[in-house]
Order: C-alpha cells, then structure tokens, then sequence
C-alpha cells in the first residue's frame, strides 16, 4: 500500500512575480495558484487533467491537496478506502483485496453463502477462489479430474463439464498432429481428413511452412507451388525448366513434347517458330528455309 500526496499546491503573493508560464498548456502563472511536480510547474486544470486518479470508491477524481492511496494499480480518496463489507476505514489497517475489493481482517474470515464443489465446505472473503461453469473451488481444491495434479488459477481445459490440466488433455482427448504426432489443443490445420498443427503444415519436400501461402496437392502431400513446379510440371523440351501456367506462360505441345512458347524456334537459326511453318529433323525443330539445305525427306507442319 502506498499513501502519498497528490499534489503540492502554491499560492503567489501579491509581491511576488514569476515568469514561468505551466509545462503543458503554457498559460502564465503570474498571480494565480499553481502545482510543481519533478520542479516542474502545472496550472491547476492541466494537472487536475494530467495527473489526478478517479477513486475507486466513489468514482470522484482525486483532487489537489487529497491523498492518494493506491493498491495494483487502483486508487481510493483516504476517507473512501473503506472495507467492501462493514465499511470500516482501512487506513494504516490490515486487510485483503478480492475482486477489485478490499476487505478487513474480520470481513475476509466470514463465509460465503457459497459452497466448495470439491471439499463442501463454505467459501469465504478474501480467500483465492476459482469460479468456472456456474461453479466455484477453493483455489487448493480445484484439480485436474484426470490426475489430480493442482491446477489453482492456472491454464486448463474443459470437456464434458470436467476440467483437465493441458497435459493430461494433450494425452487423452487432443486429436493427434499427422506431422508431429503430439496433441492440438489450439487451433490446427485439417488437410486431406488429417490436422496438423499450424507450425506443422509444411511442404512435403523443402519444409517451408504453407499457412497463408499457395500450395498444391500430390499423391495426397501438400507441395508449396515452388517444390511442385521442380518436382512434378512437364519440362520445356528447350531449356528443360518447368512449364507453369503461373502469370499466363503460353506453351506449344507436339508429338508428346512442351516448350515454352519463347523456346519454341529453330534449332539452326533460332528462330520463333509459333504459329508458323516448320520441320522436324529427329529431335530438333527447323524453319523452313533452313530446312531446304541439305534436302531432306521432312514433313512441313504449321502451327496453330
């Protein structure tokens, strides 16, 4: 608990003049009264602004000259900071904060009219107790109905009206990752009727991982479209890289072979042979003026 003043207020004697006008908005604070904090002076709007709390007690702000008790992070007037119970002054008194509640020695120690759903006993004020599904433990008493271990105010999991520690939920109930093989407990990713944890659906091949990115199946394995295109597209029978249909890629098929529409040309004179006429000799493509020396038995083809 702290109790400190909020605020160190000085009246200006008529005698005396000062220069220095307020650090926040900059009006004078010639004559008038005014507020120094770390030395610094504020008038008494911007400070009341700046600085002043709002009481947890009677919601009022704390003003210039009141003390400000303060306790994880909520602050109260001195005469507000009251048990929640009796209403009796807690200044320089023991007590117990529950709740956003604070509670004095003899207040905490009196039931609930509330029972333990483990030990059936009553629960009392200021006590660390859990509520969950319309129930309520005593901290101690609140375990995992698997195997016992103390769960308290920690992480769990329900199933069935039952709570579970998340080891023993992993264990028995989390449906199993198909790349890791240990429990999802949060999120997952379902791909051809099999999860996997989200860090877990990776490429079947280089391991990048695919949420959010483009991918393709093959042979039910998730390929990103990169490892795809090297491992499973026809290759151009020009440059031997793979034939993708990414960006439009135009491409010419013939007697069971691809290119790519920029390697489809000559093989003496390099040129673009699409749309126009050619001739094969064994494995190279020709124009048809190169085709005419040396003279050979070819059959001319036109291209689409």
């Amino acid at each position: 608990m702290r109790t400190k003043a909020r605020k160190r207020t000085s009246s200006v004697p008529d005698d005396v003049s000062t220069t220095s006008g307020c650090r926040h908005c900059g009006d004078s604070l010639d004559q008038v009264p005014y507020v120094l904090r770390e030395d610094k002076p504020y008038c008494l709007g911007c400070d009341s602004r700046l600085f002043t709390h709002s009481c947890s007690g009677c919601g009022q702000s704390i003003d210039s000259g009141a003390k400000d008790l303060s306790y994880k992070g909520k602050h109260w007037h001195d005469w507000c900071f009251n048990c929640g119970d009796c209403n009796r002054s807690l200044v320089k008194k023991a007590f117990t904060y529950t709740e956003g509640q604070v509670f004095c020695s003899a207040c905490s120690m009196q039931s609930l009219d509330v029972k333990c759903n483990h030990c059936d006993e009553y629960l009392k004020i200021g006590q660390k107790n859990v509520e969950w599904d319309g129930r309520q433990w005593h901290r101690d008493c609140f375990h995992c109905f698997k195997c016992g271990h103390l769960i308290g105010d920690g992480q769990f999991i329900p199933r069935n009206e039952r709570q579970y520690c998340v080891s023993c939920f992993d264990r028995h109930f989390a449906p199993k990752c198909s790349s890791c093989s240990k429990g999802i407990t949060n999120g997952g990713v379902l791909y051809a009727e099999k999860p996997f944890h989200q860090g877990c659906f990776n490429c079947t091949n280089c391991k990048v991982n695919l949420i959010g990115e483009k991918f393709t199946s093959c042979r039910k394995q998730p390929f990103c479209a990169q490892c795809y295109h090297e491992l499973f597209a026809k290759r151009c029978n020009g440059c031997q890289k793979p034939i993708t249909r990414n960006g439009g890629c135009k491409f010419v098929k013939f007697e069971g072979q691809q290119w790519h529409s920029e390697c489809f040309k000559c093989s003496k004179c390099g040129e673009n042979l699409v749309r126009k006429g050619f001739v094969t000799d064994k494995l190279d493509l020709l124009c048809v003026e190169c085709a005419k020396t040396p003279p050979s038995k070819r059959d001319l083809i036109l291209t689409d």
